[in-house]
């Protein structure tokens, strides 16, 4: 298996030896042994694949670690925002949240009305 090297921020992978490799979404690239000394010269650094961040639920609205410490905001499928960091990814998602408007609260019955004694009251007599 090839190394695994994360590249500087904003390149798009490197060259050694005349052979290209391209960075991923995530920004890394695969190389070859003899290439990690020279590009480690160049910023480039070790890679080990992170452990997985579960999702993280806020309401209807799902916060997606993107790589690079960045995250994403999805309403569903849909991407609603993106490149934030993970505070900020909360607080978008739960202001959000607090934006959508609650369903319609279903309607009570009506309470029942008090029962009325069928007897009148009756005197208090004094005793004595």
């Amino acid at each position: 298996m090839s190394p695994r090297l994360l590249a500087p921020l904003g390149s798009g992978g490197c060259s050694f030896e005349g052979e290209e490799y391209q960075a991923d979404e995530m920004g890394t690239v695969d190389v070859p042994d003899e290439a990690v000394a020279t590009l480690s010269a160049h910023g480039f650094t070790g890679y080990t694949d992170p452990v997985v961040v579960p999702d993280e639920a806020v309401g209807e609205y799902t916060i997606k670690h993107a790589g690079r410490g960045k995250y994403k905001v999805f309403k569903g499928d849909e991407e609603v925002a993106s490149g934030l960091t993970k505070p900020d990814a909360e607080a978008e998602a739960a202001a959000l949240q607090s934006a959508t408007p609650a369903p319609p609260a279903q309607d009570a019955p009506e309470a029942p009305e008090p029962a009325t004694p069928e007897t009148p009251a009756q005197e208090a007599t004094p005793q004595g």
